[in-house]
């Protein structure tokens, strides 16, 4: 019986208190204990005393806890070695213990403990980026339980990892062998297989794509869109295509895609970059106005001016804008550089943004012959100095910026009025 144990480790006077000497008569009154009660199956219910009358038995004027369990789980004597080191290891693994975990991986403590000691130090190991050591135990887990359910997300984790280190043949490897075991431990869940194959394959597709085999990775992709996918990876996998694609050098195919995913996701995290691609898709079919479109769209969209994705968005805006719109000016495409550049000076007033793009404004006023619309453009820069920093007046390149605009702004100037002097001139002749 359980109790025998704790009556040994108590002190003779609290266990004669606690219960009756063999052999001494049970209807004896006791000044200190309860009595016994007797229950109906003849077996007995030991009522303990309050706690000063069991206080006062003792010894010591210390106060004595009636809490049994905190006595028994402080008292390590009467566990055997197997309940101790069954204890340590509960310890270990609650705790995240690194160093004694490892002294138990080589030991025979149980398969069940031996599973959840490898998976814990994989975690730890992983969290602290130390990916050499936790490959190093994830390897040991699928070699020594390798019917267990959790092996192919094992194999995703090993398969990343080799992918992070820039084993990517290694990686892959892992990436099939998750589609060649998750049917088997599954346990006839088709949910939870099918779910483990598209994720499998994303990362095959993501693998190539990174290695920079486009045409690979396309066609896993490709693939996937067929797949049922959750919105995020329908997402991701439906930009990850088009883009594939796009790097391929097929920009027709690109376009159609792109303009796909736009159409589906307009306010996407991704959204902004795919309508540079489309952008810049156009641009290299040489379908300049439909290339122009399609900035504008982008330059112009206010949906995501604010919130988290605000910087991302002005980002692609800036990168298109500015890359279409110099491209158009040194072709001497003046009109639709013009048109983009007019829309990129509203996304920032700061100085280190605005400067440069009212200064190509201005020069392409100059290159339409629209004399007063440059000096203009020319005034509203210089006059802009006179609201900034000195910092940002002792800019070299700002400086020089607003240096050149004033410089054309009194040549253009200059010029007006002897055209106007000649005008006059002609006019009364």
């Amino acid at each position: 019986m359980k109790w025998r144990g704790l009556v040994l480790g108590l002190p003779v006077g609290v266990a004669c208190a606690l219960f009756p000497v063999v052999g001494q008569d049970s209807d004896a009154p006791s000044d200190a204990a309860s009595p016994i009660h007797e229950s109906g199956s003849g077996n007995y219910d030991f009522a303990f005393p309050d706690t000063e009358a069991f206080n006062d038995l003792m010894p010591s004027n210390e106060p004595v806890s009636l809490d049994v369990s905190l006595q028994v789980d402080a008292d390590p004597s009467i566990l055997d070695a197997d309940d101790r080191l069954r204890m340590r290891l509960e310890n270990a693994i609650e705790t995240g213990n690194l160093e004694e975990l490892a002294k138990f991986v080589d030991m025979d403590v149980g398969a069940a403990f031996k599973r959840r000691i490898l998976l814990t130090m994989g975690e730890i190991y992983g969290s602290e980026g130390s990916h050499s050591r936790q490959i190093g135990v994830y390897e040991k887990f699928v070699v020594e339980f390798p019917d267990d359910p959790e092996v192919p997300r094992v194999f995703l984790n090993l398969g990343r990892l080799y992918r992070e280190m820039g084993a990517t043949s290694m990686a892959l490897a892992k990436f099939y062998n998750v589609l060649n075991v998750a049917i088997n431990v599954a346990n006839g869940d088709i949910n939870d297989y099918q779910d483990l194959s598209h994720r499998a394959q994303l990362e095959i597709a993501e693998t190539h794509f990174s290695i920079g085999e486009y045409e690979t990775a396309a066609r896993f992709f490709k693939r996937l869109l067929r797949m049922k996918l959750t919105d995020e990876d329908m997402q991701n996998v439906s930009f990850k295509y088009s883009y594939a694609v796009y790097l391929t050098g097929d920009y027709k195919e690109a376009a159609i895609g792109l303009k796909a995913f736009v159409h589906a996701y307009p306010d996407g995290v991704l959204s902004p970059e795919a309508r540079y691609l489309l952008a810049d898709s156009h641009l290299r079919m040489n379908e300049s106005r439909q290339a122009m479109i399609e900035t504008l769209n982008l330059l112009k969209n206010k949906t995501n001016d604010k919130g988290t994705a605000r910087e991302t968005w002005l980002y692609w805006k800036k990168r298109t804008g500015n890359q279409i719109a110099n491209l158009f000016y040194h072709e001497s495409n003046f009109m639709d550089a013009l048109a983009i550049y007019q829309a990129m000076a509203d996304l920032s007033d700061e100085p280190d943004w605005r400067w440069p793009v009212l200064y190509q404004i201005g020069l392409c006023f100059e290159k339409l012959l629209m004399k007063p619309k440059a000096v203009e453009t020319y005034r509203v820069l210089v006059e802009s100095r006179e609201d900034v920093s000195e910092a940002v007046l002792n800019n070299r390149t700002l400086s020089a910026i607003t240096e050149m605009a004033n410089w054309r702004m009194r040549m253009l100037e200059s010029e007006l009025s002897m055209e106007q002097d000649l005008r006059n001139i002609l006019n009364n002749s």
